[in-house]
């Protein structure tokens, strides 16, 4: 993936807590979000998570009540320290997400975004 693909949806950094399962056993962990985009997020974990691994994940974004349920492929990642903490940043592409969850995250980015130019 090339840099202007990568950047070809607008972003929106902000943290935003969400949990994840890596396996079908309903193991959920907590973590948080570094951005978001409607294609995918940029997950901060001190777990490795190999590229490739499908992950299940659910999170809700500021000021809406409803639940967001997808399904990401974490398509590539990179191992950072703070003090003698080890953390990774992963980045997550939505592989299954409802049409209607895209469209709220969407419109959420874009009233922040327009917030921000204003």
């Amino acid at each position: 993936m090339d840099l202007e693909e990568k950047r070809r949806n607008e972003r929106l950094y902000i943290t935003i807590d969400v949990e994840f399962d890596i396996s079908i056993h309903q193991h959920w962990v907590t973590s948080s979000v570094k951005n978001i985009s409607v294609n995918g997020i940029c997950l901060l974990t001190k777990e490795y998570l190999p590229i490739g691994s499908l992950l299940y994940i659910k999170f809700r974004i500021p000021d809406v009540d409803t639940m967001i349920n997808v399904t990401g492929e974490v398509i590539w990642h990179g191992e950072h320290s703070l003090s003698d903490d080890k953390y990774y940043e992963n980045g997550i592409k939505f592989i299954e997400i409802k049409s209607s969850y895209k469209e709220l995250i969407g419109k959420f980015i874009e009233g922040i975004t327009f917030e921000k130019r204003e």
